[in-house]
């Protein structure tokens, strides 16, 4: 009975894991400006950038040693069949994680979408030609992404600036985001795509299997194709 508990235990320690969302926060800044890529997970926070930066010195570390030269005899020559064969196992791997994917994008949430845009041009007629097509533009994007995604906040802002010279100066553009998905939500897609990726691979492996040679059958005594016995 001790032993049921115990799993049972692990089980809904488990699955309180997985039903704690995952989030992805970016803010981009103008140009000369560092922006944030934050990945979080319950207590815990991930610089990106700053994960990114510490492998590219490891690799720049790496690729300064000298690589030994391989010889002309290990390398091995592709086979056609087998290139075929990979990419047909990529194919119907694509295929297979179509719907699983597009299940998961439609339970992505946007908890925060902030976007702040000033249009500023060389004249007060460009910039209010610029910000009338950026209007249009960030509007149509935003239908196409709730058709897509879970958008719960949005908040665009568009501006003109027709105060400053925009022979000398250019618009500014700032947008901040933060996504979040169930870790069960993505667990369930993988797994859905595994199985429909293995059903399709074992199916076409089916047909693509020879049939076997039927083995040749003796005429039994006293059937008509059968010889008699000898005089």
């Amino acid at each position: 009975m001790l032993a049921l508990w115990i799993i049972l235990g692990i089980f809904l320690f488990i699955l309180v894991l997985l039903l704690i969302p995952v989030t992805l926060q970016a803010d981009t800044q103008p140009i000369g400006r560092r922006g944030h890529l934050v990945l979080g997970y319950a207590f815990f926070r991930f610089d990106l950038e700053k994960l990114a930066e510490q492998s590219k010195n490891k690799k720049k570390a790496v690729s300064g040693q000298p690589k030994p030269k391989k010889e002309k005899g290990e390398e091995e020559k592709k086979n056609p069949p087998q290139i075929r064969k990979m990419l047909q196992i990529v194919l119907d791997f694509i295929s297979s994680a179509a719907p699983p994917c597009a299940m998961v994008l439609r339970h992505v949430a946007v908890r925060r979408l902030q976007v702040s845009i000033t249009v500023l041009e060389e004249d007060a007629q460009q910039t209010a030609v610029q910000y009338g097509r950026v209007c249009a533009f960030c509007g149509g994007a935003l239908a196409v992404l709730e058709n897509f995604l879970n958008v719960k906040h949005a908040d665009i802002r568009v501006t003109p600036d027709f105060s400053r010279d925009g022979a000398q100066e250019k618009g500014e553009a700032h947008a901040s985001v933060k996504i979040s998905l169930l870790p069960i939500i993505a667990l369930a897609g993988g797994v859905q795509a595994l199985v429909r990726f293995l059903c399709k691979y074992m199916r076409r492996s089916r047909e693509e299997k020879p049939p076997a040679p039927k083995a040749a059958t003796k005429p039994e005594p006293g059937a008509p194709g059968a010889a008699g016995p000898a005089a």
